[in-house]
């Protein structure tokens, strides 16, 4: 009964590590793309293998372990405030007679209702996860005196900042749907409302008697 579970869950974990990988394939792949480059124009020609740590030491450990642990912090009390802020929206008529009209006339239009905020919640994980993470290794292998320890702590800085980037797209795109849901639930307000204001105003005196 104890190797079943273990292995159900060694194929969860690796279940989810493929998941992972197809869902950040184009970070991964931005990333080893700049690496290569970087490598290319100045690794192998202006920098000493034995001065990468104390070039890395000097000017990246600090600051990018204050900075991914402000990060995961920062996000990991946001998650919970921007999900129920933002799933107020799936829940406005407005949103559903979008989601149905776009279900029906937009073709390989296949998403779930709740797919924005699914795409965010994940996204929004896998930032708290990395920067704390990044955060941890620069004070745990970066603390090794050898310039191989200096490439990991750099190559995760340079992959959690593009999650990161990936993160603050998706925020934006819910947020631009909310204030599109909530400009369409309000239209017939602000039309009704301009409607009144023009129908009580009265032209001045003078254009009355001319």
């Amino acid at each position: 009964m104890t190797q079943d579970s273990n292995k159900s869950r060694t194929k969860k974990a690796l279940a989810s590590l493929r998941e992972a990988v197809r869902t950040f394939q184009i970070e991964l792949l931005i990333t080893l793309w700049a690496w290569c480059i970087v490598a290319n124009l100045f690794g192998y020609r202006f920098i000493d293998s034995s001065e990468v740590h104390s070039f890395y030491r000097e000017s990246f450990r600090t600051p990018f372990f204050t900075g991914f642990l402000t990060l995961g912090s920062f996000l990991l009390s946001f998650k919970s405030f921007a999900i129920i802020r933002l799933i107020s929206v799936f829940n406005e008529d407005a949103y559903m007679l979008r989601y149905v009209r776009r279900r029906k006339h937009v073709d390989g239009f296949n998403d779930e209702y709740l797919d924005p905020i699914f795409k965010l919640s994940t996204l929004i994980f896998y930032a708290i996860f990395l920067s704390l993470f990044t955060a941890a290794a620069q004070l745990s292998i970066g603390l090794l005196p050898f310039w191989w320890t200096a490439l990991p702590c750099l190559w995760l800085a340079t992959f959690t900042g593009l999650v990161l980037a990936r993160t603050v797209r998706q925020l934006k795109r819910n947020i631009d749907l909310w204030l599109e849901v909530e400009r369409e639930r309000l239209a017939p307000r602000v039309e009704e409302s301009i409607r009144n204001f023009a129908g009580n105003v009265t032209p001045p005196a003078g254009d009355a008697g001319e």
